[in-house]
């Protein structure tokens, strides 16, 4: 019998999670941090961040939208600021969208957007697999593949 290891450094594997999660509670938990990943906190010449804004703007009708961030309490009101300038919508701020694990520090999320997450590219990559999938649906979920 085959055995897989390390189930979900294959992609697909993530993939169908999150295709999974989708189905399950009819949307997804999406977490997404605010430097360097939307907006250029370290004056990076050239860099616009477009690719993920327009990831998250898209995300909407699929998801609920959770802002994750370690920057102070002292920026949080500039940042929301930012967001409602950048018409980047969300359901929670530095906390969970739904009632897991209330009681912990982490936030629950099915899918995280962070430039430290190393994994920044796979999860544009199948988030917009899944959303162009989901737009083209024409039947039940359960027909998705």
């Amino acid at each position: 019998m085959f055995k897989q290891l390390d189930y979900f450094m294959y992609s697909q594997n993530l993939y169908d999670r999150l295709l999974e999660k989708y189905k399950q509670h009819g949307f997804l938990a999406i977490a997404y941090d605010v430097d360097d990943t939307i907006f250029n906190t370290h004056d990076r010449p050239g860099a616009s961040y477009e690719l993920i804004k327009t990831l998250i703007r898209r995300a909407r009708p699929y998801s609920r939208l959770s802002v994750w961030t370690s920057a102070p309490a002292d920026r949080h009101d500039a940042i929301k600021q930012y967001l409602a300038a950048e018409n980047l919508p969300y359901d929670a701020f530095n906390e969970s969208v739904f009632g897991y694990h209330d009681d912990s520090r982490k936030i629950y999320y099915h899918i995280l957007l962070d430039d430290k997450s190393c994994g920044l590219a796979l999860a544009h990559e199948l988030l917009t697999r899944l959303f162009d999938s989901l737009a083209q649906a024409a039947g039940p979920l359960a027909s998705l593949a």
